[in-house]
């Protein structure tokens, strides 16, 4: 999984435009490397 990184984008229209309003980057791993630490992490911020 060299280089799997991603972005994601919330978007809206203001004004007719459409802005961001939030903007996350993410990295894939294998599931073996993510720890419990990090789950209870990601759901106590989402």
């Amino acid at each position: 999984m060299k280089n799997a990184l991603i972005a994601m984008f919330e978007l809206t229209i203001y004004e007719g435009e459409v802005r961001i309003v939030q903007e996350k980057h993410y990295k894939f791993v294998p599931a073996d490397q993510i720890s419990e630490t990090d789950l209870q992490n990601y759901r106590n911020y989402t």
